[in-house]
């Protein structure tokens, strides 16, 4: 057999094979060197992943006053499931969303810890009598 021959009856070979997979259901990959086939899995939904260092600095450097769960958590050295329990049972300071994302003021936060860490009932109307002051 020619090259020609040879490289016509493969592709005609990968066309069958290609074919029967399309019909079989799930996609067989080989690796060189591999005779046997595994399965490929059909790609299930992802949940979102946390901001990268990368994307929180970007944040930081664009708004500097906020910070989010994954940022704020690490800071008062407790997890991230326990900042957002404490936040349901309002033990921190309120916070807002933005895009669907939960954030808190830094400056709410360094109040929040210089003031004895208050509850948010306690806190916000201590932080309504500083600003409106005596």
């Amino acid at each position: 057999m020619t090259n020609q021959q040879t490289a016509a009856s493969c592709n005609t070979e990968d066309e069958q094979t290609m074919n029967a997979e399309s019909r079989a259901g799930p996609l067989k990959l080989r690796s060189q060197g591999d005779s046997t086939a595994t399965t490929k899995k059909p790609d299930a939904p992802t949940a979102p992943t946390p901001a990268s260092k990368a994307d929180r600095q970007r944040i930081e450097s664009v708004l500097p006053e906020v910070v989010d769960a994954a940022l704020a958590a690490p800071h008062f050295k407790v997890t991230l499931r326990t900042w957002r329990r404490w936040d349901s049972a309002g033990r921190i300071p309120p916070g807002f969303k933005i895009g669907g994302r939960k954030l808190w003021r830094a400056t709410d936060l360094e109040l929040w810890s210089n003031w004895g860490f208050p509850k948010r009932a306690d806190f916000t109307a201590r932080l309504r009598i500083e600003e409106t002051g005596p």
